[in-house]
């Protein structure tokens, strides 16, 4: 039962940035920084991960002559969270007739 955790999305960090995305929509490197309390390190190689498999979208820009970084989650993202969600809803839907 417990094979068809996305593990792409269940891991800590990722989770609570797939949530951020989805409550905030677009948004940037130092915004997703702070608000997470996350390290350079931290948002640069999870966001790395789900762009990879293409839940999030990165976009390099200049704004005012500055580089800007910003992220948005994809609607396969979105699916794919939405899957995760329901997969831990059926479990629990499940485990209640046995508690």
């Amino acid at each position: 039962m417990l094979d068809a955790i996305n593990e792409n999305i269940h891991q800590p960090t990722r989770t609570r940035i797939i949530i951020f995305l989805l409550v905030h929509g677009e948004t940037d490197f130092n915004s997703l920084k702070a608000a997470l309390e996350l390290s350079d390190g931290q948002v640069a190689n999870q966001i790395k991960q789900l762009e990879s498999v293409g839940y999030v979208e990165v976009k390099k820009e200049f704004f005012n002559r500055k580089p800007r970084t910003t992220y948005r989650l994809t609607e396969s993202g979105r699916q794919n969270f939405s899957e995760y969600i329901s997969y831990f809803e059926n479990i629990i839907k499940e485990l209640g007739t046995k508690i």
